[in-house]
């Protein structure tokens, strides 16, 4: 593996370290509701946490098809010529799936698995600011 590949791993992992993290606080907040209907408790004790509430209930494989949904929608919409990147996708899939991604950094792992199945390519890569540019291949149609 070369330096950007780790670095692209290094992401992958940070992102299903989230997703897992949303899923693990989605679970302990169901079971902790249910203990306070046996309680009787009109209102939950509030616990001061550091970590934000989780808001979303998709899963990795629900978001991978969002970001396939939305390559395919922004493809047709003509935007780049058949080009996009994660802004694009996260426009079209925060305003259709508002709690599955926040920001660009969110499809990160979507993105990977799409180029490392050979379905997407990366046309521009992004640096700082600027974010990569893909382009869907013949493997993307046949797939979907």
């Amino acid at each position: 593996m070369d330096k950007q590949e780790l670095e692209d791993y290094r992401l992958t992992l940070l992102s299903e370290k989230a997703v897992k993290i949303q899923a693990i606080n989605l679970q302990y907040e169901k079971k902790l509701a249910a203990l306070d209907v046996l309680l009787d408790r009109d209102q939950p004790p509030q616990i001061k946490s550091k970590a934000p509430p989780y808001k979303g209930t998709q899963s990795a494989s629900s978001l991978i098809k969002a970001v396939r949904e939305a390559i395919r929608e922004t493809g047709l919409m003509g935007g780049m010529s058949g080009k996009f990147s994660s802004e694009t996708l996260l426009k079209y899939i925060s305003e259709k799936y508002p709690t599955f991604a926040k920001t660009p950094s969110d499809l990160s792992n979507p993105l990977w698995r799409l180029k490392k199945d050979g379905e997407i390519e990366v046309l521009e890569k992004g640096t700082g600011q600027r974010p990569s540019i893909y382009q869907k291949t013949s493997k993307f149609d046949a797939a979907s």
